[in-house]
């Protein structure tokens, strides 16, 4: 056999077999991230009332590289929403492409449970205040939601709103400075 027939019929194998190996490799690096979500109805500085479904409740998870820096990350990551969420606890699946994160660096993971329409988190909506992180390779991994309380609560810590459903938009207000003095009056006691 010639070179130059050589070269054809290699030529023409990697042309047959190029869409083949390509179908593969994204195969390979498509993930999927099993998100088992659990109320914390035991934490004192939450709004601990039980989840009650709304229709148009909808659960928001981003998925985004943990910072290499301690100043937080500036990717956004990316965002899956979820309808129909029932009960809690509850699993739902998220899929991505490990491509998308190509360092391999830990993911950080956030998730909000808004009670009803829009992405504004109101008072008695379920948040994970804390970024629960988890390696590339893992299959699962368990998300705490708390529910956020008014910022004006006797028991108000951490992540709080004075926002509430149903409340005439004049009456709203986004202040968490509002029950600062209150808060900070109350808990003296603590470091």
């Amino acid at each position: 056999m010639s070179k130059k027939a050589l070269k054809v019929g290699i030529s023409f194998l990697s042309v047959l077999l190029l869409p083949f190996i390509g179908c593969y490799s994204v195969a390979a690096q498509k993930r999927v991230l099993r998100c088992q979500l659990t109320h914390n109805t035991t934490h004192p500085y939450s709004h601990n009332a039980p989840y009650q479904y709304q229709p148009e409740s909808h659960l928001v998870i981003i998925l985004a590289p943990e910072s290499k820096s301690n100043h937080g990350s500036l990717d956004p990551g990316k965002v899956f929403e979820f309808n129909e969420i029932k009960s809690l606890p509850c699993e739902v699946n998220i899929e991505f492409d490990s491509k998308d994160f190509p360092d391999g660096r830990t993911l950080r993971i956030s998730a909000v449970l808004h009670l009803g329409a829009g992405n504004e988190t109101y008072v008695g909506d379920l948040i994970s205040e804390y970024q629960t992180t988890v390696n590339q390779e893992a299959d699962s991994v368990n998300i705490l939601l708390f529910g956020m309380e008014d910022c004006k609560s006797a028991n108000a810590g951490g992540f709080c709103t004075t926002l509430y459903r149903n409340q005439p938009p004049e009456k709203q207000t986004n202040d968490p400075k509002k029950g600062k003095k209150r808060r900070k009056k109350q808990r003296k006691d603590i470091p």
